[in-house]
């Protein structure tokens, strides 16, 4: 019985000191970071410092609100709104020679402007070369749609354009090749240019000397063409072509307006240069030369838009 007991105080005694002694190792053996003689602050502080000198190596951005703005010239720079000065310029320059011309023709007469299909019309030769004349312009069913008359009033001489089934009047052509409407409306003049004889052409223009629409024929004046700018591309409105008699009982010009032309404008244009032939002093060239002082660039343009076909 004495033996138990003190078997039990022995291991007892042998635990206390296990635990005396493990704590005892806890707190006086120094960690294995202090055993080289390196310090907890101090390597915080290394650390640190070494994030830093790794960051040091980056590119540092600043803030957006510190960092400098953008100078004009710079491409990033370029807003659409405020285009910096040289590509005002340009953008001006590119205007001036040759943006100016109309996206749209005008209209006179908007049921003869068809979106989706042409519109023919046939016109007899053999009168448009008489003093004075009228004649019936047949459509493409061989039915009068218009009728043309050339007459004379004062010592002037002009073409009037009238519905053929009611007599009403859509459009006056003068001798000055000055094309308007029934209510007065000016459309624009006709205005030759160019000095080839081999290629003949006037350009409708308005009273600012605007182009508008090109005319352009050989010298036999067989055929023609009607072009015109819009987007920076050259586009035929119209033609006019010489066709002898067959279907028709008389040679004849066949008018054709492109689809969204009017055709009564295209008719017009055709008279002004056909009837009137001669060269005559129109009130945009007597106006001053805004028309020459255009340049010689905008005329070359002008030139070159309609070429002869």
């Amino acid at each position: 019985m004495r033996d138990s007991a003190l078997f039990d105080a022995l291991i007892f005694t042998t635990i206390f000191l296990a635990s005396v002694f493990g704590l005892y190792w806890m707190a006086c053996i120094p960690s294995e970071d202090k055993h080289d003689g390196r310090d907890h602050r101090m390597l915080a502080g290394r650390q640190h410092g070494n994030a830093g000198h790794l960051l040091s190596g980056r590119q540092m951005y600043p803030a957006m609100s510190q960092r400098p703005t953008l100078e004009a010239g710079s491409v990033r720079s370029l807003n659409p709104l405020n285009p910096p000065s040289s590509m005002r310029l340009s953008l001006t320059a590119r205007k001036s020679t040759g943006d100016n011309w109309y996206p749209e023709l005008p209209t006179i007469y908007p049921p003869l402007v068809i979106p989706a299909a042409h519109t023919r019309l046939a016109v007899p030769v053999s009168p448009l070369f008489h003093d004075r004349f009228e004649v019936d312009v047949l459509g493409l069913s061989g039915v009068p749609l218009l009728t043309a008359a050339l007459t004379q009033e004062n010592g002037l001489r002009k073409v009037q354009i009238s519905l053929h089934s009611a007599g009403t009047l859509l459009a006056i052509v003068t001798s000055a090749k000055e094309v308007f409407g029934s209510d007065g409306t000016h459309f624009g003049t006709l205005v030759q240019e160019g000095d080839r004889p081999e290629c003949l052409q006037h350009t409708l223009r308005d009273r600012a000397g605007r182009p508008l629409l090109a005319v352009s024929t050989r010298q036999d004046r067989r055929d023609y063409k009607m072009t015109s700018i819009s987007g920076g591309r050259v586009l035929e409105r119209a033609t006019a072509v010489r066709r002898p008699a067959g279907k028709l009982p008389a040679e004849h010009y066949e008018v054709v307006a492109n689809p969204n032309v009017d055709a009564v404008l295209v008719l017009a244009c055709f008279l002004a240069v056909v009837v009137f032939k001669s060269s005559q002093s129109s009130p945009v060239a007597r106006s001053g030369g805004r028309l020459r002082n255009a340049g010689q660039s905008e005329r070359k343009r002008a030139h070159s838009v309609g070429q002869c076909f």
